[in-house]
């Protein structure tokens, strides 16, 4: 199972030539690339071409569909394939808040790029609203990719020749200067930068992708927008679109990148939703459900009738990742549009099955919309209850495993040999965590199919429960096109029943991993026309077993339930939908007969069951059952016509444990097939803290066999489950190849006293048999507590520690690695989301909690951001999303998350964390409106941890325990420190929570590939406060003593000037002459005034008061004596005199102020010559405003170095007064080299670029500052 998409993927290009198979001469069989034989599909559509799912419309929840790949344009009746494109994620969301209108039909776009209105476009109010999207942001990763290797490569072809030109002229220069001047040498000098800052530029380059200008208006009827997709501003060559469902019109990024997007417009016009893929997994699945080859009829999907609609839940900022969201308003559609079925060909784990917020809002679904819900059941086998959400573990969710045939492995894996059809070896199995069997029926799991345009193929081959679950779903719209075209009425519980009735059982039947078997759609269309009028055929009938917590099945797996007869009561309840009418529920009747499977299971014989439901009880022995998996049910039948088959059943499953000998080891030889699963299970002894599993194949007798070829590849998979957690908790699974002769070792980490599963598997794709030799061994020693909290207090605690299994040799030692920082919100805000995608029917409008968290990032690194209270709780969760993203403090998206916690990369700075909670009620989200959230960080260096033999030795500083053999049953105390300083050291803060991990075992187990404890023990360490900082003697104050009035009239000018400076200018300007004339007039020498009458000047709007700003300069300036000012820095002082220390610091005041007063100055001066400024301004005696900035340059020049910090603008100033950009740009580089610079300093780069005729760099820096320093957040 993954956090995306189930598939497994191989991927091949089809082409379209036949060629032979083998050995034989034979044309290519198409019809196996796309399985239809297996399930009956073929037969039923020979038998009913009509019924090819016309009037069937299927949802694909997924990664979104591309509606230009091949076969999805059509229905074989001529009705469009695609009824609507949808992003529920949000991924594709724009901001529309700016509206503009223009002038001579240009208007000025987003990215400062002047959009050119079509006479051709009709707009109402004469209005647009303008918004941009990154492309990056929007296309699927693997595209971004291609993209940034092409465009660099291109773009890097012309760079290198920029430079090769650049090393030309100065090689040239060279010749023609062989013995130049410091001055002569300036035009070199400009050469050398101009190549110094392309080398850096190209060292730094990051491709930024297209950025485009979107553009959205209403024309009297609809909505429509257009997406400058060249990035030319001319949007007569782009498509004019409105929603897809309105008009159903797509377009494209363009001939190169070949993705094809759709629009939806929500909010009154608010928000644009440009509609793409997050992948080509979607189209794929959409493909296997409904493709239309008119012309190739082999390559059609399952049902090529049939129409959909695509609802994009896998979220491109979360590379594909399905997101609550998403699935919320994927529901909405499926309402709106009147979809027959849904095929959701992802799944997360669950901790409990059937339970959580979005299964509710998918039953309401099923139940109450007559919608039948189709999801893989994942693909997280060979181990028992590896079934995932909400495929595996939701009742009114009809889960689907993988199969693959012979001809599948002969068409699309083109083996040397085939063999009987079986389940993929990594098909998850059941049962549920719950004891229901968690697999609903099998259907082939790979196809070749048609994938977006994007991907530069037509087909590829993808397999995983992800394929088998469309397979199983479009082999249901062929049943429902016949149903609704025959008028027979059904439910989703009525086609379920027609379909595990019917399905065909594989070889060695395993409910655990096929349910009843094969889907066949030819024999549940016969079933359902015969059946349809039969009593309790349209209900779901619950199972509940109320002495295993109301589990939907009986699951014996732990010590304490399989070594004694259980005796269960069982209920019956027949689920209504709210529409079924009180008349419905009082004529429900059904008389049943109960039959078990198995004799070791035993029940009553028969039951009457009505509207309020009925019980009886199951006896279950497994006293006398050999070790293994046993399986079985309750089937309750209708006596009268058994034909019906089974109306309800009763999951039992009991796994037997294998006897362990005393020595904690079991080995044995497994004879293996390709596809074989050996499983045992065993009771973890007590004190055993991980598994060593052993295997061997033995060496070839000839030694001329070819070792290559006699490789198998197998998978080791240990499951043991624990209460309250998904199964991936107690989940081990390791790809294993042998080789004869070879030997491997892996440690497993266990839990003692529950049952492990050791699965052992011959992957289904390594052909040959072969002999396994497997030795299963149980080690550890087991310290007191399952976790150790370090004392913070400068104390010691103690834990003991016991040799349980056999001797071990004990040496305690671990780290701290981690460190945690817990935020308290600084923002929390609850509104409801008006937009019509937001509303589920019947619910009102869904609400949003958006929590602001504010954090520092010291240094580069990475940074975990979860909310503990929520962590990995998605199908299961209260609540029906969450999710968040970083900013920095310019705006920009750094980061993005959700449910399950993941390291992101974050530079140096401030940070703004926004996460949006989603519910329908208010109330839910008040309760989390203070969430924690927690973020991890790497220690900048890790704290060791070592285990001492006393407190003593702590005390005295002595050494830690040496390893020590601990005897079996022996028992040692270990005590442990207060790391104190160590800590202290490791940038961790106080309140801050150290996390890693403690081992107890002395290296590694002996065998190759062995290790101790593999994850360790947790420990934790909380900072305590800071260490007091002892102050240093006061030193001595050198001022000169004041009085009692002085100290006042000082405190009151401090308080004067402090306030004079908080003034607006030119709103108070009349108040700081009031103001300024109360302080001369009694401090007729205070030097500050005039500064900070400077400095109010001096502002964001000094462009609009030049002149102002250059006179209150030289105010500043002429009041100081700067002959002076130089003769006294022109000698040394005594620093032990303290006349001479004050005077010096009376002089640096005044050094100060020059310095500020002329930069300001030259600042001014050379903002007369911006294109802006001269336009109102013009400057009359260019020689004189040249003049007047070089003399003040110089002037600032003796005083600082004017590249210094504080100053380097100015000198960048003088550098483009003089058209030297190379050297403007050198300097400015310099002064850039942290992780966020200015938005001013981007903004001179990129004017500077275009001043020096790099117009591709001036593009490129143009692109970056729209990237970095956007004007809102990016929307969720």
């Amino acid at each position: 199972m993954s956090r995306h998409p189930l598939l497994t993927a191989l991927l091949i290009l089809l082409t379209a030539a036949s060629h032979s198979y083998g050995q034989h001469d034979r044309e290519f069989p198409y019809r196996s690339l796309l399985p239809k034989e297996e399930t009956g599909a073929a037969r039923f559509l020979e038998a009913h071409p009509e019924y090819d799912g016309r009037g069937v419309v299927v949802a694909i929840f997924d990664s979104g569909v591309d509606p230009g790949a091949p076969g999805l344009q059509q229905t074989t009746d001529g009705q469009p394939k695609i009824v609507d494109l949808i992003d529920g994620t949000g991924s594709g969301d724009v901001l529309l808040d700016v509206v503009r209108q223009p002038a001579e039909r240009r208007i000025e776009g987003l990215t400062g790029r002047t959009l050119i209105i079509p006479e051709a476009w009709t707009n109402s109010s004469g209005e647009y609203r303008l918004g941009l999207k990154r492309a990056y942001e929007l296309f699927p990763s693997d595209l971004v990719a291609r993209l940034k290797a092409d465009r660099t490569r291109e773009w890097n072809l012309k760079q290198e020749h920029r430079a090769a030109e650049l090393r030309r002229r100065i090689a040239a220069w060279d010749e023609e200067h062989p013995q130049p001047g410091e001055q002569e040498s300036l035009p070199r000098d400009e050469l050398q930068a101009r190549l110094e800052v392309l080398e850096a530029a190209q060292n730094a380059y990051d491709d930024p992708g297209p950025i485009y200008d979107c553009i959205v208006f209403h024309d009297g009827r609809v909505w429509r927008a257009a997406i400058d997709t060249d990035e030319d501003g001319d949007l007569a060559d782009e498509a004019l679109l409105t929603n897809y469902r309105d008009e159903r019109q797509h377009a494209s990024f363009g001939e190169e990148i070949r993705l094809n997007y759709s629009v939806n417009i929500h909010d009154d016009g608010h928000r644009l939703s440009i509609v793409t893929v997050s992948g080509s997994h979607g189209t794929h699945v959409a493909g296997i459900v409904a493709a239309n080859f008119p012309d190739d009829p082999d390559r059609n999907g399952q049902a090529p009738g049939a129409q959909i609609v695509s609802v994009k839940i896998g979220d491109t900022r979360l590379d594909g990742m399905e997101t609550g969201v998403g699935l919320t308003r994927g529901i909405a559609a499926v309402i709106q549009n009147g979809c027959d079925l849904v095929n959701m060909s992802y799944g997360e784990p669950t901790s409990t099955p059937n339970r959580g917020r979005l299964v509710e809002l998918l039953s309401e679904l099923v139940d109450e919309h007559n919608v039948i819900f189709v999801a893989s059941a994942g693909n997280s086998g060979p181990a028992l209850s590896t079934v995932g959400a909400p495929g595996g573990s939701t009742s009114a969710v009809l889960g689907v495993a993988a199969y693959v045939s012979p001809e599948m492995m002969a068409a699309e894996y083109a083996l040397r040999e085939v063999y009987p059809g079986l389940p993929f070896t990594w098909s998850s199995r059941g049962p549920a965590l719950d004891g229901d069997w968690g697999v609903d029926l099998l259907a082939p799991g790979g196809a070749i199919a048609p994938v977006p345009e994007y991907t530069l193929r037509p087909h590829q081959r993808m397999n995983g429960t992800s394929m088998s679950s469309p397979t199983a779903c479009g082999g249901i719209a062929l049943l429902l096109s016949a149903l609704k075209a025959e008028q027979v009425s059904y439910t989703p519980y009525s086609v379920r029943r027609a379909l595990q009735n019917t399905a065909a059982p594989v070889a060695a039947l395993d409910p655990t991993a096929e349910g009843p078997g094969l889907l066949q759609v030819d024999r549940a269309y016969e079933k359902l026309l015969r059946d349809q009028k039969s009593p309790g055929e349209p209900e779901r009938i619950d199972v509940t077993i109320f002495e295993l917590g109301s589990a939907r099945g009986i699951y014996l797996r732990e010590p304490g339930e399989i070594d004694r007869v259980g005796t269960f009561r069982v209920r019956l309840t027949p689920h209504f939908p709210k529409r079924a009418s009180k008349a419905d529920r009082q004529r429900y009747e059904l008389t049943l007969k109960l039959q078990s499977t198995e004799d070791w299971i035993e029940t009553g014989e028969f039951l009457h069951l009505t509207s309020s439901g009925a019980s009886f009880e199951v006896r279950v022995d497994p006293t006398g059952l050999q070790p293994g998996l046993h399986t079985g049910e309750v089937q309750a039948t209708d006596p009268e016509h058994p034909e019906r088959g089974t109306i309800a059943r009763v999951p039992v499953a009991v796994t037997v444990p294998v006897d362990l000998p005393a020595s904690g080891s079991i080995r044995g030889t497994l004879e293996m097939t390709p596809g074989s699963i050996d499983r045992q299970f065993i009771i973890v002894p007590h004190g055993a803290t991980w598994l060593d599993v052993r295997l061997s194949r033995d060496a070839p007798e000839s030694k001329t066999s070819d070792a290559a070829d006699a490789e198998r590849s197998y998978v080791l998979h240990t499951v043991q489950l624990e209460p309250g957690r998904v199964f991936e908790t107690g989940t081990a699974e390791h790809r294993i190849v042998l080789r004869p002769g070879q030997t491997i070792v892996r440690s497993i980490p266990v839990t003692n006293g529950r049952t492990l599963e050791l699965c052992l598997a011959q992957y289904w794709l390594s052909l040959g048999d072969s002999q396994l030799n497997y030795e299963a061994t149980f080690r550890g020693l087991s310290p007191s507590g399952a976790s150790l909290a370090l004392p913070n207090d400068g104390g010691t605690v103690g834990i003991d520690v016991t040799a349980r299994l056999a001797h071990e040799v004990l040496r305690p030692h671990g780290s701290l690695t981690t460190r945690r920082e817990l935020l308290r919100p600084t923002d929390a805000q609850i509104r409801p989301l008006s937009g019509a995608r937001d509303q589920l029917p019947g619910l009102g409008p869904t609400h949003e909690l958006l929590l602001t968290y504010r954090f520092s990032q010291s240094a580069a690194g990475n940074v975990t951001p979860r909310i503990p209270a929520l962590d990995e709780l998605l199908y299961d969760g209260l609540i029906e999303s969450y999710r968040w993203m970083i900013f920095d403090d310019d705006k920009r998206f750094a980061a993005a998350g959700d449910i399950y916690p993941a390291a992101v990369h974050l530079d140096a700075g401030e940070y703004v964390l926004r996460a949006s909670l989603r519910h329908v009620d208010p109330g839910v989200l008040e309760r989390s409106k203070d969430a924690l959230m927690a973020l991890d960080r790497p220690l900048k260096s890790s704290v060791s941890i070592s285990g001492y033999r006393s407190p003593a030795d702590i005390a005295h500083n002595r050494p830690p325990l040496s390893p020590k053999l601990l005897q079996h049953g022996e028992t040692e105390r270990v005590w442990f420190k207060d790391p104190g300083a160590a800590a202290q050291s490791s940038g961790a803060k106080p309140g801050d929570l150290l996390i890693g991990s403690i081992y107890f075992v002395d290296g590694p187990a002996g065998h190759p590939g062995a290790r101790q404890h593999p994850t360790g023990f947790p420990v934790t360490y909380f900072m305590p406060p800071a260490t007091t900082t002892r102050p240093e003697n006061e030193k001595s104050n050198d001022d000169p003593p004041q009085t009692t009035r002085d100290r006042l009239q000082q405190s009151r000018l401090e308080w004067q000037l402090s306030e004079l400076a908080k003034l607006k200018w030119p709103d108070d300007e009349a108040l700081f002459d009031e103001l300024a004339a109360e302080i001369l007039a009694a401090h007729p020498d205070e030097p500050r005034v005039g500064q900070i009458r400077l400095h109010l000047l001096d502002d964001e709007n000094r462009k609009q008061r030049l002149d102002e700003v250059v006179a209150a300069a030289d105010v500043v300036i002429n009041a100081i004596d700067r002959k002076a000012l130089a003769a006294h820095f022109g000698t040394r002082i005594d620093t032990e005199d303290p006349e001479q220390v004050q005077l010096r610091k009376e002089f640096e005041k005044q050094r100060d102020r020059l310095v500020d007063a002329l930069y300001r100055k030259g600042r001014a001066i050379g903002y007369r010559e911006l294109p802006d400024v001269i336009a109102e301004h013009p400057i009359d005696d260019p020689e004189a405003q040249h003049q007047a900035f070089e003399d003040n340059f110089r002037e600032l020049a003796r005083w600082v170095d004017p590249s210094g910090e504080e100053h380097y603008l100015l000198a960048v100033r003088r550098h483009r007064r003089r058209e030297r950009w190379g050297l403007a740009l050198k300097l400015l580089n310099d002064h850039m080299d942290h992780p966020h610079p200015e938005r001013l300093q981007n903004k001179k780069r990129r004017d500077m670029y275009g001043e020096m005729g790099w117009d591709d760099w001036r593009d490129y820096e143009h692109h970056w500052m729209l990237i970095r320093f956007p004007e809102t957040y990016q929307p969720f």
